[in-house]
């Protein structure tokens, strides 16, 4: 009779750790399921991008609106979208940013993501991207045309006006450049120097704008003739190279006394 009980519990164990080890299965079976299942909820080939204007002035400055469209449907969980640019910023001062896309008063069927991005000084193409936050990532991308900023007028301001008659004696003249809207001109922007022929050396001669929309060189006015008792004004004038086709070449000029 005992015997019997201990086979009988044994039986039971045994029945009890096999629907034990069922239920392991089962569970990994369906963990590994619904990790099949995140996979494929995709939103592949359905993510669009486009903008208010293709093509934007590239000073620095001027803005444009950037969309994603998503479709209305979309889960919640799959409505980031990433937007990348390779030459402009966008809102946050970044080349990326990602935001929710939530507006469905744009595009019938659509919900959309909208960014503001800025222009850069860099004329040319920008490839601007949008992309999904599924597994995998849909991305669509987006070719905006920046326009070079033109120089319209230019200041040059030197470090001093007045230069006592040494040997060596040097001055940084600068310049800054304005686009017909006062903005700022595009990188590429070639600025020339010269002192009407009084035989000082400019260093650079041709100058390139920087980011700020200035340029600058080292000027080494020539030495007075030997004993003389009167100071000289050398004239400085720097001329734009590259502004806009069939406009005067924006110049500047301005004085300098060297004394003896």
């Amino acid at each position: 009779m005992v015997q019997r009980s201990k086979k009988q519990s044994l039986l039971n164990y045994l029945k009890m750790r096999a629907i034990c080890n069922h239920n392991v299965v089962a569970c990994i079976v369906l963990a590994f399921w619904a990790a099949g299942c995140q996979k494929t909820v995709t939103l592949n080939n359905i993510i669009s991008i486009h903008a208010t204007s293709t093509q934007v002035l590239a000073d620095g400055s001027s803005m444009d609106t950037i969309y994603a469209d998503l479709p209305v449907d979309a889960l919640a969980a799959y409505r980031q979208v990433t937007f990348q640019s390779s030459s402009g910023l966008f809102a946050n001062g970044l080349d990326t940013m990602s935001v929710f896309a939530n507006r469905t008063d744009l595009d019938p069927g659509k919900i959309t993501a909208v960014v503001t991005w800025h222009s850069s000084l860099r004329s040319g193409p920008d490839t601007l991207s949008a992309s999904t936050n599924t597994v995998p990532q849909s991305t669509n991308y987006l070719i905006l045309d920046l326009a070079p900023s033109m120089a319209d007028s230019i200041m040059i301001m030197p470090s001093s006006y007045t230069l006592k008659d040494t040997f060596g004696m040097q001055l940084i003249i600068g310049g800054i450049l304005y686009n017909n809207q006062g903005g700022m001109v595009s990188l590429g922007t070639e600025v020339q120097f010269s002192d009407q022929s009084a035989g000082g050396v400019f260093m650079p001669t041709i100058a390139n704008v920087d980011s700020t929309s200035r340029v600058s060189v080292i000027y080494f006015p020539p030495l007075l003739p030997s004993g003389s008792t009167t100071g000289v004004y050398i004239t400085i004038q720097a001329v734009v190279l590259n502004s806009s086709i069939g406009q005067t070449m924006p110049k500047s000029t301005t004085e300098i006394y060297i004394s003896p």
